[in-house]
């Protein structure tokens, strides 16, 4: 858009040292403002709404995903284990969690796979 407004253009042809600046003609200037006003710049002004509200929903989600973001690894926590085990609840959460895919809970982690055999898992 810029360049199509320019009334002097800097050409360059193959470094810094070799270019020059020219000033269009009128009638190159005029078919160039001409698309600057009619075609650049309306494209340009649906565009900026789109791209402000795409950035505000990344920045929105990685603010959310951080604020909520749990503990990858407080299900295998000392405490964590030690409340299932004294809390009957928290345990029947745990207990259907893992009846919904039908695998115990262990399957889906490779290390305690590992620790446990791999059984029941495949």
């Amino acid at each position: 858009s810029n360049r199509l407004a320019e009334e002097v253009l800097d050409y360059e042809e193959s470094s810094w040292a070799d270019g020059f600046a020219a000033k269009k003609p009128e009638e190159v200037r005029a078919r160039d403002l001409y698309l600057n006003e009619f075609t650049v710049k309306p494209v340009l002004a649906k565009l900026k709404p789109v791209v402000g509200a795409l950035a505000a929903a990344a920045v929105i989600s990685v603010v959310a995903f951080r604020l909520f973001e749990g503990e990858p690894d407080v299900q295998y926590s000392p405490e964590y284990l030690s409340n299932l085990q004294s809390d009957d609840k928290a345990a029947e959460i745990e207990r259907r969690r893992g009846a919904q895919s039908g695998k115990p809970a262990y399957c889906f982690d490779r290390y305690y796979k590992a620790v446990a055999g791999g059984g029941m898992c495949d």
